[in-house]
């Protein structure tokens, strides 16, 4: 007979097995010594996590303070003009910087970038990307192919 693994050990313990894996638990225990201590021991740390999750702090111990709701007349507005004027400034700022930076980007050069397939160079999927052969294919304005491989 094979050795119990530790996972089915707790599920044993805490009757989450099925009943012929329960059979098998107690008919195995019977002839190896090994796995029955394993099985104490676990029994053991499980009751006393039990017990130790059972245990409860008597009310006499500890004081809960009082709880006190602010009243209307207590709270102060949770907006002022000013925090209003300076979270939309910032909201402003933050469009601004938006549209320039988009219009920055846009005035790179760089019309377009294409997936052209590779012609004859064959993909290993079993490989790991880092292993296979980098190309990078760029056409000029004039339509000459310039390829570099890595």
């Amino acid at each position: 007979m094979n050795c119990i693994s530790d996972g089915n050990i707790q599920r044993y313990i805490d009757g989450e097995i099925p009943r012929d894996a329960a059979a098998y638990v107690i008919k195995h225990i019977a002839t190896c010594h090994s796995c029955a201590i394993k099985i104490e021991q676990q029994r053991k740390l499980a009751d006393g996590f039990k017990r130790i999750m059972s245990y409860t702090i008597p009310e006499s111990t500890y004081q809960l303070p009082a709880f006190r709701l602010n009243t209307a007349a207590q709270m102060k507005p949770v907006y002022s003009m000013k925090r209003l004027f300076m979270e939309l400034s910032a909201a402003f700022l933050v469009v601004l910087i938006i549209i320039f930076a988009q219009k920055k980007h846009t005035e790179i050069g760089i019309r377009t970038i294409q997936n052209i397939p590779s012609a004859g160079r064959e993909i290993d999927a079993n490989r790991p990307i880092t292993d296979q052969p980098m190309v990078i294919t760029i056409i000029d304005a004039e339509g000459n192919i310039t390829e570099y491989i890595d």
